[in-house]
């Protein structure tokens, strides 16, 4: 603070942390101290609950993800969607078949310095399970050592949701045509059966009012249940424009 403040304002500001420093700060860096020697992260916990879980905004008013613009390097054409889709789909489930393997190489710093790679359990086959005051996170992902990790996506078109595998009979990953030819079909039978009856926007809901009505969507029949199982513990959920680009 000190080229923005006056020389009577510096020395208050300096007295002001000093004190700070010798008495609650203190205090409270020893807690921070001994919430370290007990957890994994000291920190994790509180800034998922605070930053995302007990967050009630509705979800499309929360935006937590990073835009990829790369239209200059990858221009859209005219029924290009699917290809496009397909291609992706496939380098991405080419990383998470890495992690699941556990042959991805820890990231490194610009100084060199590995970088925890425990959030990458996050990524794929997680959920946020909405709550009456705070969400929660259920993960299904596994690495190849602790067992059999989910392999199908879901897929949305038209309000519609499909359940896709990704693997072929020996395991494999289906190759970018392969996933290609699965997508039209999803979207050929999406437009077959026209607008869905729009339960997907109830996920749009205020957190609090979206959990008391996932409550009576689950109570309603335990097939619901099991449908929003699967669609939880997919890789990632893929969603289709209407459009063709």
């Amino acid at each position: 603070v000190r080229p923005l403040v006056t020389d009577d304002e510096y020395t208050k500001t300096e007295l002001i942390v000093k004190q700070f420093a010798a008495g609650d700060g203190k205090y409270l860096h020893e807690k921070l101290q001994d919430r370290a020697r007990s957890k994994r992260n000291w920190l994790e916990q509180w800034w998922e609950d605070e930053a995302y879980l007990k967050i009630r905004l509705p979800r499309p008013k929360v935006n937590m993800a990073c835009p990829g613009p790369y239209g200059d390097f990858w221009p859209s054409l005219p029924g290009s969607q699917i290809p496009r889709q397909a291609l992706s789909l496939y380098y991405l489930l080419k990383f998470w078949d890495y992690v699941c393997k556990e042959k991805q190489k820890p990231i490194k710093d610009g100084k060199g310095r590995p970088q925890c790679m425990y959030q990458f359990r996050s990524i794929f086959n997680t959920c946020n399970i909405p709550g009456v005051h705070r969400d929660s996170l259920v993960h299904y992902f596994k690495t190849d050592p602790e067992g059999k990790c989910p392999s199908h996506i879901t897929v949305a078109s038209k309000g519609h949701f499909f359940i896709m595998d990704t693997l072929d009979g020996s395991g494999e990953i289906l190759t970018p045509p392969e996933l290609q030819l699965q997508l039209q079909k999803v979207r050929d039978r999406s437009f077959l059966l026209g607008d869905a009856q729009g339960v997907n926007y109830l996920t749009t809901e205020e957190r609090t009012r979206w959990a008391q009505v996932r409550s009576q969507l689950v109570a309603i029949h335990p097939q619901n249940n099991k449908v929003l199982e699967k669609i939880q513990s997919s890789v990632i959920a893929v969603c289709l424009e209407d459009g063709d680009r």
